[in-house]
């Protein structure tokens, strides 16, 4: 080998150790950084420490894969360490690179406690249970298992948390105390005092538990019955302002006091509990079990504090547990101490229809039925159902006899007759007291019915009571009222037999129907034509009613001047009529129009003349002014003094047009001219009568004696054209005319109206125009209408309707209105009652076209009709009182439905003040309460809305003392219940929606009531009681 060879070799060799050499070191500096990074982690520099990691974790080359592996997992522990934002991704990415590392299951356990940092248990008890606890490094296993444990703790998964602490409490480690808190805090929820106790107070000395134990300690003598500990520590253990759980140890403490009796050492803690937990305050409405309000309520209950006991123990009764019914029957003592019966009877009754304490709810319902028999204020007659419902419950009582004593009395004091007529007809072995008390309840049950104008339901009442016949006192005003009802419906016979039964009963005199029955008797003896006995009857009457209405008593004198007059004892009946003039009565019209036909009767022409002036001076508008003018115009004809009864005759019928009397005036005028040879004159006016008044019998005479004047003027064909012209017929077709008129008429008169209608018919079809045309459409629709046959008889009212005014008219204005009204025709209906409202000469006529009118508008809802109309009616001098009511209710019923709440107000104030009409009554008095609920409920001032509120309950009971109407005294008690709620007393007002369901027989307002009384018990749902829950201690747990 060369020389320059071996240089070369020698170079190489020198080259290659150098490399190794060089290559060595580096590793070995690697080696070194992660020596130093693995210190630095130790001494937990963990920021140097995880930028060493970070770099050979990087450089992949020049390192093993297992220092790669450790590098990446440190300095994602690092990251976690140091709180950084990136742990979770560095730790979740190493665990998805390195999947089989030996970091792994370490890996997970940081992952865990990523979470459980951040106070995510869930999530860290998730990673937790991925960790095997064997693999788990030295130093790491105690907070593993404390932190796992804490997880399940938190989650509630107390079970498997517990004997994890438990096993953390032997040995050294920096878990083992709060291990030792927590396994106390469930051995506390356990039921396990006596150990909880024990751990608990070994950890007294501890300053992260010190604070904490003292209210473990208290609460855990409650539980162990250690009272006398409890009460020594807890003056020192209140005076902490950070005691643990002050309202609970509170809560315990009150109780203790409590249940020793000790009720105004109890009072401060009960309200501390109350405070600090954050209860409902005593006027809240919501159901809460857990609450002090009972226990409260009964400590000032038993301190006298009545007042503030009241308060907590109301809250308590909207609940439905035996504390509450404990409640209840305490709150009634309570009102019965303040006087307040109507209250207490209220509650006793509430606790009575719980099942909790037998004795409290017997006793309850003994004090309900003896404050309800004392007040006795309940429609639904709850004090009688009261003392029946206890004899059912308690047949054994020892205070039988005394309860049926008291419910004879309770039913002959109840208003409720309906509902007593009920209860009392479940009774059957009645008492004789009883049995007095069934009759004045039928008796009463019939006058209410009565009163609503419903009589031929009454007789059968009155009937009964009649016949009961317990109390012969009963008994007479029973035959009274039977005849009054009787006398009503048109049935005369029967009516007078009855009313002589009770006039000569011996307890009629001692009745205060008697004197109106003799009154009822004098016309109905008038009605059978007996005079003499009919002016004996208001003679006696006159006796017996010094003290009644002024108008009856003059519609007395009236009714005897007519008697005497019907006898023909003229003077006797003026010196009566007399009485009424005298006295200005509102029938003075009447009278001084009998008394100048009795001076035309006694002869004395010149007073009736008198007299017959007088009703146009003196009564201006009267009815009886058109009577009055066409009798002084028959007074002339009658002295013969044709040219004053022509003036007065043709006053008439410019002063009268519709006057049913124009056609009866023409036929005297025509006979006037004729009698004084002035044909010409007699020809015109009959003409005019034949012409506007074709078809009555007044028409049929002025035809007969035209015919006289044409023969004595010797114009026969002048006659016959006359007939021609005057009745489209000739005369033999008026002859026809009249022969089939007077057979149809003949079967009518006979009553055989099925035949009458048809004949009738069949002339008006041959005779459409017929010289009987009027009467025989009347007849024909009279026929009809007694058939039954109502739509084949209008027609023929309205052609009498319509038709020049007749003495048919009024008759088939009103029958022609009615069928129309009732086949729901109403604007049919509204013209007939219209022309019968305008054009009727009596009053009664005009008041029921008026009616009629009202009706029909207020059925077409034409409102400003319907109210003009209702004014018109109120502005009449002679109204009927139930004609007043019903203008009244339907100005009331209209002002109310457009809002106008004040005028509604009005009418139905007047409404109620003046009728006598139960429904009408109790209408009127219900809308009154609701106008001012309605302005209490729009009221934002507290003051004005609590007096409306006053208002409306005032007027509810005062509707309550005297019920009219079942219907609205139901709608009265809903809205009585509306009051309570809105005043806060849930339970009133929940009573009282329970009577409507349980007393009403109406499903539509059973309905109303029970879906509010539902919204109350809604909104009185429990609210559910929190958790007993352990405080989290803040442990240096890394």
């Amino acid at each position: 080998m060369n020389q320059r060879a071996i240089n070369l070799l020698l170079t190489l060799l020198l080259l290659s150790t150098a490399a190794l050499a060089q290559k060595n070191t580096g590793w070995q500096q690697r080696e070194n950084s992660y020596r130093q990074a693995q210190d630095l982690f130790i001494k937990e520099k963990y920021a140097v420490a995880q930028q060493l990691f970070d770099e050979l974790a990087s450089r992949r080359q020049g390192v093993t894969a297992q220092t790669a592996d450790d590098a990446a997992y440190y300095a994602a522990v690092c990251a976690n360490k140091l709180g950084n934002d990136d742990a979770e991704h560095r730790l979740l990415q190493f665990l998805k690179k390195h999947p089989q590392s030996i970091h792994t299951n370490m890996a997970r356990l940081q992952l865990g406690h990523h979470y459980y940092r951040h106070g995510k248990y869930k999530e860290a008890l998730a990673w937790y249970r991925q960790v095997d606890k064997h693999e788990v490094e030295f130093g790491y296993r105690s907070e593993y298992e404390f932190k796992n444990a804490y997880c399940l703790f938190t989650e509630g998964d107390y079970k498997k948390a517990k004997p994890v602490f438990a096993q953390l409490l032997s040995g050294q480690n920096k878990y083992r105390n709060p291990s030792r808190y927590y396994y106390a805090h469930i051995q506390y929820m356990d039921g396990e005092y006596e150990q909880a106790l024990n751990n608990f107070q070994t950890l007294k000395a501890d300053r992260n538990f010190a604070r904490l134990i003292p209210s473990y300690e208290a609460r855990l003598y409650f539980y162990l019955g250690r009272y006398d500990e409890l009460l020594q520590m807890v003056d020192a253990l209140m005076e902490d302002p950070e005691l643990y759980r002050r309202d609970e140890i509170a809560q315990m403490v009150a109780e203790v006091h409590y249940n020793r009796g000790r009720y105004s050492e109890a009072l401060p803690y009960y309200r501390t509990a109350t405070q600090l937990s954050q209860q409902p305050v005593a006027g809240s409405h919501v159901c809460t079990p857990q609450d002090n309000n009972y226990q409260m309520g009964y400590c000032y209950y038993m301190t006298h504090l009545y007042d503030s006991a009241a308060a907590y123990l109301l809250k308590k009764t909207v609940c439905d547990d035996s504390i509450a019914q404990h409640a209840l029957y305490t709150l009634g003592d309570i009102y019965l101490k303040q006087g307040k019966k109507d209250a207490a009877r209220s509650v006793f009754l509430q606790a009575s229809r719980m099942n909790y304490n037998a004795t409290v709810k017997e006793d309850a319902l003994f004090n309900y039925a003896k404050l309800s028999c004392e007040l006795n204020k309940n429609p639904y007659n709850e004090s009688i159902r009261s003392f029946q419902d206890y004899l059912a419950q308690y047949p054994g009582t020892s205070h039988r006899e005394e309860i049926q004593e008291i419910l004879a009395s309770l039913y002959l004091t109840t208003r409720n007759y309906k509902d007593a007529l009920t209860l009392i007809e479940g009774i059957h072995d009645r008492s004789v007291a009883l049995n007095r008390a069934y009759q004045h309840i039928v008796l009463n049950r019939g006058i209410e019915i009565f009163n609503t104008g419903a009589e031929t339901e009454a007789v059968e009442y009155f009937k009964k009571a009649a016949q009961l016949n317990v109390d012969p006192r009963v008994t007479a005003d029973a035959n009274y009222l039977w005849a009054e009802a009787l006398y009503r419906q048109g049935k005369y016979e029967k009516a007078a037999r009855l009313m002589d039964k009770f006039l000569l009963s011996s307890h009629a005199k001692q009745s205060s129907y008697y004197a109106q029955g003799l009154y009822t008797q004098g016309y109905l003896a008038m009605q059978a034509q007996h005079y003499d006995h009919a002016a004996e009857y208001f003679q006696q009457y006159l006796k017996a009613s010094a003290n009644t209405e002024v108008h009856q008593r003059m519609d007395t004198y009236n009714r005897l001047g007519d008697c005497s007059f019907i006898h023909a004892r003229y003077q006797e009946a003026i010196g009566y009529y007399n009485r009424v003039i005298n006295n200005h009565d509102k029938d003075a019209d009447y009278a001084t129009y009998q008394k100048a036909l009795s001076y035309g009767a006694l002869g004395n022409v010149s007073e009736k003349l008198n007299n017959l002036n007088y009703i146009f001076e003196r009564y201006t508008g009267s009815t009886y002014s058109s009577k009055a003018q066409l009798e002084i115009a028959k007074t002339y004809l009658a002295c013969d003094n044709n040219d004053m009864a022509l003036l007065y005759y043709k006053n008439f019928i410019t002063d009268y047009p519709k006057s049913a009397y124009i056609k009866e005036a023409l036929l005297d005028m025509g006979i006037i001219y004729y009698n004084e040879s002035r044909y010409d004159e007699a020809l015109a006016t009959f003409d005019r009568l034949l012409t506007h008044y074709s078809g009555t019998r007044e028409s049929r005479s002025a035809l007969s004696t035209v015919k006289d004047i044409y023969i004595k003027q010797n114009r026969v064909e002048d006659y016959f054209a006359y007939v021609r012209r005057t009745t489209q017929m000739t005369i033999t077709t008026v002859q026809e005319d009249s022969i089939t008129y007077s057979a149809a008429e003949d079967r009518y008169m006979e009553g055989q109206y099925e035949i009458a209608a048809t004949s009738l018919e069949n002339y008006l079809n041959r005779f459409p125009n017929g010289l009987s045309s009027l009467q025989a459409h009347y007849y024909a629709a009279d026929a009809l209408f007694r058939l039954g046959r109502n739509e084949q008889a209008l027609p023929h009212f309205e052609f009498v309707a319509y038709a020049p005014k007749s003495q048919y008219s009024e008759s088939a204005q009103y029958n022609g209105a009615n069928i129309a009204y009732n086949q729901g025709d109403y604007r049919r209906a509204c013209g007939l009652y219209r022309m019968l409202a305008t054009a009727a000469e009596s009053d009664d006529a005009r008041r029921q076209g008026m009616q009629g009118q009202l009706r029909c508008y207020i059925r077409q809802e034409q409102h400003d009709s319907l109210r003009l109309t209702a004014h018109s009616i109120l502005q009449l001098q002679k109204i009927p009182a139930d004609l007043a009511d019903e203008a009244r209710a339907a100005l009331a019923r209209d002002c109310y439905a457009f809002g106008e709440t004040d005028s509604a107000d009005l009418y139905f104030r007047e409404l109620a003040a003046n009728t006598s009409n139960g429904e009408y009554k109790g209408e009127a008095v219900y809308h009154r309460a609701a106008i001012e609920y309605d302005r209490a409920m729009h009221q934002s001032d507290a003051v004005a809305r609590k007096k409306a509120l006053q208002r409306s309950e005032q007027i509810i009971e005062n509707l309550v003392e005297s019920p009219t109407s079942d219907y609205y005294l139901a709608k009265a008690f809903i809205l009585w219940a509306d009051i309570y709620y809105a005043r806060g007393n849930n339970l009133q007002a929940k009573q009282t929606l329970q009577s409507i369901i349980e007393n009403y027989d109406g499903d539509d307002l059973k309905e109303q009531a029970r879906q509010r009384l539902d919204a109350i018990i809604t909104a009185e749902t429990p609210a559910a009681p929190a958790e007993d829950e352990a405080p989290v201690i803040e442990i240096d747990n890394e």
